[in-house]
């Protein structure tokens, strides 16, 4: 992403950091709206 370039780091922290963010987020939706429903 465009934050690793910014940074320089030597592994991809910011993309994995966004994508574990946007996992969670959206297994927290996923269950809020199954537990909501029953």
């Amino acid at each position: 992403t465009w934050l690793d370039g910014h940074f320089h780091n030597k592994n991809p922290w910011w993309t994995i950091g966004l994508m574990l963010f946007g996992v969670l987020g959206a297994l927290y939706q996923v269950i809020r709206g199954l537990t909501k429903g029953s």
